[in-house]
């Protein structure tokens, strides 16, 4: 499928012009490293100073900045106008009205649809639209082909997939640095989430959204379906398979003993946020990180989520049940995401059919689980599990 881009400056009183651009095959998350878990030196006690003065960075404890869960909409803030066909047949049917109203109100929006409803045995794509419009000096400097990622999560197996919302085969102009534009600029595109996020192509109910470094559009709700003739009695046999209890293995591994001092844990720890009121996620983030051949991204975590019953623990396991959390990283430089997805324990009682609400903690070194160390650059982390999404906290890595 061709991802479609095209845009329309205000400042140059022309149509644009429209221009298809190919796609290479989607990228796969990068790859996860094997996991070592190692002490944790956050627990051993510091040696008092032997002078007056400020520890130096390789000694100095890391600042948290603690980042909370907040409800992302689901509706868009502009209603694009297309019913379900529209996505395939003609996406970009109402985007002309729309981006000149933007323009001539000088709106800055990003804004995303998708249908409410795809067959999976009569479609063989699965489009996102976005449009954009702001400022062009803006638009300039933070180009969507370079910092876009699309997140979907699927509910039924609280499974979150993300990329890179558009991968070309061209080579990419630089990012514009020059003296500040004027005027207000648009563009749009056309993505299919089934090959950028290698979905599989089978009965769910995803939430879509688009980052932009520390910007996240509202979300779309869409239900995969078979299509046709509804048959209740596979209806019936879907959800009781959806209960049946499919294990998972913590992930990563803790140490043997977890007792919260090592790395990684999921026990409480003295950096770890409180766990929230309602149902959400808490980060821990360290704000500034200095790179080094040790170097360390310790996140620590708390969270209030709901079970789901094919989530349960045996019974001979030490926890009642596990909660995947994902982690998604882009980078204010190098875009392309660290996708990180944590299977997560809870100590607390569950009700036997699942939909109980449980707590606990998790700490990671995050350069553990990946090498995050390419450059000097700022993540922005996000975590997502089912409806919750918690973030931008972001981290910064720096050279001494």
């Amino acid at each position: 499928m061709l991802t479609l881009l095209h845009t329309r400056s205000r400042q140059v009183i022309v149509a644009g012009l429209a221009c298809a651009l190919s796609l290479s095959a989607c990228a796969p998350a990068r790859d996860q490293t094997d996991q070592v878990a190692q002490a944790d030196p956050a627990s051993a006690k510091q040696q008092a100073p032997k002078t007056a003065q400020p520890p130096s960075p390789a000694t100095a404890q890391p600042e948290y900045a603690i980042t909370t869960s907040k409800t992302m909409p689901e509706q868009a803030p502009l209603d694009l106008g297309l019913s379900d066909a529209d996505y395939w047949d003609d996406p970009f049917k109402t985007r002309l009205e729309l981006e000149n109203q933007l323009l001539d109100d000088e709106a800055s929006v990003l804004v995303i649809g998708a249908p409410k409803l795809a067959s999976f045995q009569q479609r063989e794509t699965l489009p996102l639209v976005v449009l954009r419009v702001g400022q062009q000096d803006a638009m300039a400097r933070l180009p969507f082909r370079r910092t876009a990622l699309v997140v979907a999560v699927e509910l039924t197996t609280n499974t979150t997939y993300a990329n890179l919302a558009v991968i070309e085969d061209i080579v990419e102009p630089p990012v514009y640095d020059g003296p500040p534009l004027e005027g207000m600029s648009g563009e749009a595109w056309l993505i299919d989430l089934r090959k950028q996020l290698e979905l599989p192509w089978a009965r769910g109910d995803l939430l879509v959204s688009v980052i932009m470094r520390d910007t996240m559009t509202h979300r779309v709700r869409v239900g995969l379906r078979k299509g046709g003739y509804e048959d209740p009695a596979v209806a019936e046999y879907l959800a009781q398979a959806d209960g049946e209890p499919k294990p998972a293995q913590i992930w990563p591994a803790p140490l043997a003993k977890d007792d919260g001092r090592g790395l990684p844990t999921y026990r409480e720890h003295a950096d770890s946020p409180a766990i929230p009121a309602q149902a959400g996620i808490s980060l821990a983030v360290p704000r500034v990180v200095p790179r080094s051949q040790h170097m360390r991204a310790v996140v620590r975590g708390s969270f209030r989520l709901p079970s789901l019953a094919r989530h349960r623990a045996p019974a001979d396991a030490d926890h009642t049940v596990t909660v995947p959390i994902t982690l998604v990283l882009t980078g204010s430089d190098i875009a392309a995401p660290f996708v990180f997805p944590l299977v997560v324990p809870s100590y607390d009682a569950v009700k036997p059919d699942g939909g109980s609400e449980v707590t606990g903690y998790f700490s990671v070194d995050l350069q553990q689980l990946g090498n995050l160390d390419a450059i000097d650059q700022t993540y922005f982390i996000y975590a997502f599990s089912g409806e919750v999404v918690t973030g931008p906290a972001p981290m910064a890595l720096v050279t001494r």
